[in-house]
């Protein structure tokens, strides 16, 4: 598990400029219970 970013105003900001390009699948958890998930793509 790692944290990617600052949360602001309720939303998690996740700098992609440093990560490779290809598909990422994320994991939301709070207080240790998953509560979403998802995917994203980085291209640049």
């Amino acid at each position: 598990m790692c944290n990617l970013g600052e949360v602001y105003e309720g939303q998690q900001l996740i700098d992609t400029r440093k990560l490779p390009n290809g598909m990422y699948f994320f994991q939301i958890s709070q207080e240790g219970k998953k509560v979403g998930e998802g995917k994203f793509v980085v291209t640049h």
